[in-house]
């Protein structure tokens, strides 16, 4: 049922070595370039986008239009699909995209789609880590507005949470959970008190996550291999765009974003960019041809499959998103793509707000070492 087992205890410590995936997901012999993958990939990642930013927005849509469950469904087997295949071709290494496809099977899971739910249950009964948590996770979501069972669900990942406090994986799940439809406050705030106790990357950048009011400092490398820091810009108001190339969306907020800049031009406005899912290459071409000079922060280490490390470290739910930073270099808000018009009203408050006492020093952010997308 399984492509490869991997148990829920191992001598190393870790929870996830490599990627196990339900046997519907395996990638046959590659037949296609990574340049042909790629460009299928950015495809179906376009379509899915177009289905629904997020969890959220999906499973309440999908509610309402069983049609365009359908159309979900078979857009994140295709993703997946592709994205072992990618993984393949390109030799990524073992367990390099294990949270992506775990977050797919997870919401496929709470689509009620036969053949993940067979085969989680299979993956569970067989005590398998990664089927354990992406059921937990679907159970999440089938549970969103009820507290007592979303409580039960935590109590089964914190075992998980104990024996393996060093696992990166594991850490996102928790962190995915804690921001993505949480029953209460309390909940959320229940699946924080699990995530401090870990010590791996994820779980270490979570805890200087931005906080609303406090000091915060965005840390990364530009394109162009100089090194960056926010707290540069303190005195301005500062808009950091998590977005893709291969996102259409991301191509009309950059646009938007361009537009408010030039608008309040020599008015303390500043733009930076968070790139994902894609090459410096095609970057840097996006960037030119739309002559969009603001700096705009690239992880080398990066696939053209995966996200930037800062799109977790700064708790972003998906690309497309804007993080908002006040003069006095305090986090002031994320707003996601169904709120950016929201900027508008907000960026000329922000420029003329007597900026506030800093707090405390900044937390500085930078991207975690091992993160799987």
């Amino acid at each position: 049922m399984r492509g490869q087992t991997i148990p829920l205890m191992c001598a190393c410590g870790v929870l996830f070595v490599a990627a196990a995936v339900p046997a519907f997901g395996q990638a046959k012999a590659p037949l296609r370039s990574a340049k042909e993958l790629q460009l299928d990939l950015g495809d179906v990642y376009r379509e899915i986008d177009s289905l629904g930013s997020n969890p959220t927005v999906i499973l309440t849509i999908c509610a309402a239009k069983p049609e365009h469950a359908a159309k979900v469904i078979a857009a994140l087997k295709k993703r997946r699909t592709l994205t072992l295949e990618y993984a393949r071709v390109t030799n990524a290494p073992a367990g390099s995209n294990t949270f992506d496809i775990l977050w797919g099977d997870a919401l496929l899971y709470a689509l009620h789609d036969d053949e993940t739910v067979k085969a989680l249950d299979a993956g569970v009964k067989a005590q398998h880590a990664d089927a354990k948590l992406a059921q937990a996770v679907g159970n999440w979501y089938l549970n969103a507005t009820k507290a007592e069972e979303q409580s039960k669900i935590l109590d089964s990942l914190r075992p998980l949470a104990k024996s393996f406090p060093a696992d990166d994986t594991l850490a996102r799940v928790l962190i995915h959970l804690a921001g993505t439809l949480p029953a209460k406050p309390e909940i959320a705030a229940a699946v924080d008190e699990v995530i401090f106790k870990l010590r791996s990357p994820s779980a270490l950048h979570y805890k200087n996550m931005p906080r609303a009011g406090k000091p915060f400092a965005l840390v990364g490398t530009q394109l162009d291999g100089q090194a960056f820091s926010s707290a540069k810009l303190k005195g301005k108001i500062v808009l950091v765009h998590f977005w893709s190339p291969e996102h259409t969306p991301s191509r009309a907020e950059a646009a938007a974003l361009k537009k408010l800049l030039d608008d309040n031009k020599g008015k303390g406005l500043e733009v930076v960019g968070v790139v994902s899912m894609c090459t410096a290459a095609e970057a840097s071409r996006f960037l030119s041809e739309n002559k969009y000079t603001w700096p705009e922060l690239f992880d080398s280490h990066m696939t053209p499959t995966q996200y930037h490390p800062l799109v977790l470290a700064c708790n972003v739910i998906e690309n497309n998103e804007v993080l908002v930073l006040d003069r006095a270099g305090n986090y002031r808000v994320t707003l996601g793509r169904e709120q950016l018009a929201d900027l508008d009203t907000l960026v000329p408050k922000l420029l003329v707000e007597k900026p506030a006492a800093a707090t405390g020093p900044a937390t500085a952010t930078a991207p975690a070492t091992q993160l799987f997308h």
